[in-house]
């Protein structure tokens, strides 16, 4: 299953294969991206030869999981039948508004850790059945999300999330936290947790046009360029174009 070569481009910027287990944390500001991106990678990665019988898990704190869906074919991005997409913030919701149960905020991540120790089930290749797969990714969409629900102090909240993202690796699933920031990379205190930082954003041009970039701040046991890379949407789903030249101007 290869990340590096998940979606057109992507090459230039993975020189190589993050190892299976790593926690990667996708951050940028609203509308560049992050879940579509991660989705890609995914469903992509999937589609690889050694993939048949893995499978991804996306848990969605933020949005419905037909809001994503939707979001999804905006992007000419295929609803991958191997990727099951779990609408948590609605279960808590209804959990809330029921009074069927006073969650606490180590609960939420309790059923966050429920949801990713289990082998989710998908129908069989003929249909005929339905299978257990192995997760391979899963995607936690957002950690804003997660961090509100939860009501957490910071200190509690970073250990506790430890702890989740140590049963992610001993499991071997490559992780991906989607962060929205406005700040930058540089200013997100949750990323001593990760093993990589991919960092979307706009790029402001002279005559106000604006352009998505992506850029790797690190990923550890991995090459990768140090350079931002411009991407776009295309009718195929998302595609890498080119390096861009210089800091972006935001």
């Amino acid at each position: 299953m290869s990340l590096a070569r998940a979606i057109p481009g992507m090459h230039q910027v993975l020189r190589g294969e993050p190892p299976e287990g790593s926690v990667i944390v996708v951050l940028g500001p609203p509308g560049s991206i992050k879940t579509g991106l991660i989705y890609n990678l995914m469903a992509n990665a999937l589609n690889h030869k050694g993939a048949q019988g893995a499978c991804a898990i996306h848990i969605t704190l933020d949005e419905s999981r037909g809001s994503i869906l939707r979001n999804l074919t905006s992007l000419h991005i295929p609803v991958h039948p191997r990727i099951q997409v779990s609408d948590l913030a609605s279960f808590v919701n209804f959990l809330e508004e029921t009074h069927a149960e006073d969650l606490q905020g180590e609960e939420v991540l309790d059923i966050v850790a429920g949801k990713v120790s289990q082998h989710p089930l998908f129908p069989s290749a003929d249909g005929a059945a339905t299978e257990r797969l192995c997760p391979r990714f899963i995607a936690i969409d957002s950690l804003n999300g997660l961090i509100a629900l939860t009501q957490l102090d910071p200190s509690r909240l970073r250990r506790r999330l430890s702890r989740l993202l140590f049963t992610l690796r001993q499991q071997g699933m490559t992780s991906f936290l989607v962060l929205e920031t406005t700040q930058g990379w540089a200013n997100a205190p949750e990323l001593h947790l990760a093993d990589g930082v991919i960092e979307l954003g706009f790029d402001k041009t002279p005559d106000d046009l604006h352009r998505r970039f992506i850029w790797v701040r690190k990923m550890r046991a991995t090459p990768h360029s140090v350079e931002p890379f411009l991407f776009e949407v295309t009718d195929k789903g998302l595609s890498i174009v080119g390096v861009l030249i210089g800091e972006p101007q935001r």
